[in-house]
């Protein structure tokens, strides 16, 4: 979702209406409800395999479901929530990229604020994942995100010059355009998936990195997609800020997510 940008110059440099979405998050209300949402949200799923571990990431200690393959894949995805989300945000895609076969690691971000807090996190938790902390081998990654967590897994992508892809869900970037920095770095095939302009992804301010990316493999729209579609499951916390979803788009999400981890990922 729309991230809080730390800095009174890049507020200014906000649209008046991604403005009003922050204004709206910040309401207690809001809050409240965030609260209480985010409460059910660290449960453990042992009918679905799914570990959840404590891991250090960027000397903060984060929680990090491991959701196992159904077959013997070594092959593995991270996924990066959104703004002020968390990892549970994404479970519904973690469970079926694990079941088309990918260990997929969902992993809540330790900074509130700052993607690049948050990229460093992510390259600790890929570091770790190489080195066996998961308990499973894990040869190639694809590290995917939405909204600012793409940006957070751009950072770290950038870093990690030897990854299997990258992939963007509906990605937001700062007004004074970090992201598309980066993106003129990435080394490794990516693939971007977003919605049309909205609030909620900064009026796609992230839309000249397709351009930028030396080597992007696909860029897709996902038409009338809010913002919440690509998220799986989303709650009424995200749509009442950034409009409905439908069964039809988030099914071509995820879609859209299944086959670019097949294609980043092709069997061997």
């Amino acid at each position: 979702m729309l991230p809080f940008l730390p800095g009174v110059p890049r507020w200014r440099a906000l649209p008046a209406a991604a403005l009003a979405v922050c204004v709206l998050v910040s309401s207690p209300q809001v809050a409240a409800q965030m609260r209480s949402s985010a409460a059910g949200e660290t449960r453990e799923d042992a009918a679905n395999a799914v570990r959840t571990l404590t891991l250090t990431l960027s000397e903060r200690p984060v929680r990090v479901d491991v959701h196992a393959p159904a077959g013997k894949g070594r092959d593995a995805i991270v996924l990066a929530h959104g703004f002020m989300r968390t990892r549970a945000s994404l479970a519904g895609h973690a469970a079926a990229l694990a079941e088309a076969g990918y260990l997929t690691v969902a992993s809540d971000l330790p900074y509130g604020v700052s993607a690049r807090d948050n990229g460093e996190a992510l390259g600790d938790l890929l570091a770790l994942m190489r080195a066996g902390a998961l308990g499973m081998p894990v040869e190639r990654i694809v590290l995917a995100g939405f909204s600012a967590g793409a940006l957070a897994a751009l950072f770290a992508a950038v870093n990690t010059p030897d990854l299997a892809g990258y992939i963007a869900l509906d990605p937001v970037d700062f007004p004074d355009r970090e992201g598309l920095a980066a993106a003129h770095h990435l080394q490794i095939p990516a693939v971007l998936l977003h919605g049309p302009p909205s609030a909620c992804n900064v009026f796609r301010m992230a839309a000249p990195w397709a351009a930028a990316m030396p080597d992007l493999r696909e860029e897709r729209l996902i038409e009338n997609a809010s913002h919440c579609d690509f998220e799986s499951p989303t709650d009424g916390v995200c749509t009442h800020l950034c409009g409905a979803t439908t069964p039809e788009r988030q099914a071509a999400v995820r879609a859209a997510l299944l086959r670019a981890a097949a294609a980043l990922l092709p069997p061997r």
